[in-house]
């Protein structure tokens, strides 16, 4: 779907379409094991 489509409410037929899509489209946070560094490795 593109952001015309998303932006477009009146085509969306239901709400969770819409959840849907931002889901897929917001960036997803990486995990803490990446985010964070070993820093305190034994």
């Amino acid at each position: 779907m593109t952001a015309a489509a998303v932006t477009g409410t009146d085509l969306s037929p239901s709400p969770l379409i819409m959840k849907l899509t931002l889901l897929l489209f917001s960036p997803c946070p990486p995990p803490p094991d990446l985010a964070s560094p070993p820093s305190s490795d034994p």
